[in-house]
């Protein structure tokens, strides 16, 4: 009788597990856009450099969120923002690092109060709150002034884990996860609160939404449109001394941004908010 039982289990994992890496997405999350002709003077290029010089002293040379913060401060109508990484963990060290989570909460918080019809909303990985385990002051803070934050769901997506995942589905995924502090250390922050086991049962499907994009409204030269920034950097206190790039492409790809988008907002059981039609009519008019 257990025989029976313990094969029927693995039969049953196996099946979830061929089915949760073989299952359709949802609609737009892999997607190839368009061929777009864009002109050189629409792209630019930013870059984050840190070095040690020859004679010991170290340099960081930051680009990337200097421009999404200029962007933030000069958008009229609509702020999207895909970060995967958007935390304060630093990890043991702290002096070498800039605080890019806190600057970014302060800089869409002070939009909003200079712009409360503004849209801005904010997508992100549940990493950033250790997949439930972990409560996010910044998160908080956006959602107490009105900004959307959406935790991505990623149990819709494929499993990058398949042989691990299975078992977890089957088994512990029915648990759930709270925000309760535990008796195991948090991996990205020795002094955050400590971990429940459940956390680490989820985390340990090393599964993401790993975009990085940013769609800000522009105006210039009697011209309105949409900038996206596409990055490898995240708003993360302990990365933000890391070498990234970063690439800015003004009009043109607006509209695969907000169609895949929208679809992580979707299948996360949350609302998107587009940009009005008079606003979007004014764009078509000009491209």
């Amino acid at each position: 009788m257990l025989k029976k039982t313990l094969l029927l289990f693995l039969g049953l994992i196996l099946i979830v597990g061929f089915f949760h890496n073989k299952k359709s997405l949802p609609d737009f999350v892999s997607y190839e856009s368009p061929i777009y002709d864009v002109q050189s003077s629409d792209v630019h290029f930013f870059q984050d450099t840190t070095y040690v010089d020859n004679k010991g002293a170290r340099h960081s040379d930051q680009e990337i969120f200097d421009e999404i913060f200029r962007m933030i401060d000069e958008s009229q109508q609509y702020i999207l923002i895909d970060l995967f990484f958007y935390s304060d963990f630093t990890g043991v060290e702290t002096s070498s690092y800039r605080q890019l989570a806190t600057e970014l909460t302060q800089k869409l918080i002070k939009k909003r109060n200079e712009n409360p019809d503004i849209v801005i909303q904010v997508i992100t990985d549940p990493i950033n709150i250790m997949y439930g385990g972990h409560s996010s002051k910044d998160f908080e803070l956006l959602r107490e002034n009105n900004i959307s934050v959406t935790i991505t769901n990623l149990k819709p997506l494929r499993d990058s884990n398949p042989i691990y995942s299975a078992f977890w589905r089957t088994a512990f995924q029915w648990f759930g996860n709270t925000a309760t502090e535990g008796f195991l250390p948090n991996p990205l922050d020795e002094k955050s609160p400590n971990l429940g086991i459940r956390t680490y049962l989820k985390m340990l499907n090393y599964k993401a939404n790993h975009r990085k994009v940013v769609l800000i409204d522009y105006a210039k030269d009697d011209s309105v449109g949409f900038s996206t920034l596409i990055t490898s950097a995240n708003p993360h206190d302990g990365s933000s001394a890391h070498s990234n790039i970063a690439v800015r492409v003004d009009s043109h790809v607006w509209q695969d941004i907000l169609q895949t988008e929208s679809a992580v907002v979707n299948f996360s059981n949350e609302t998107f908010v587009y940009p009005t039609e008079e606003f979007l009519d004014k764009i078509n008019d000009i491209e």
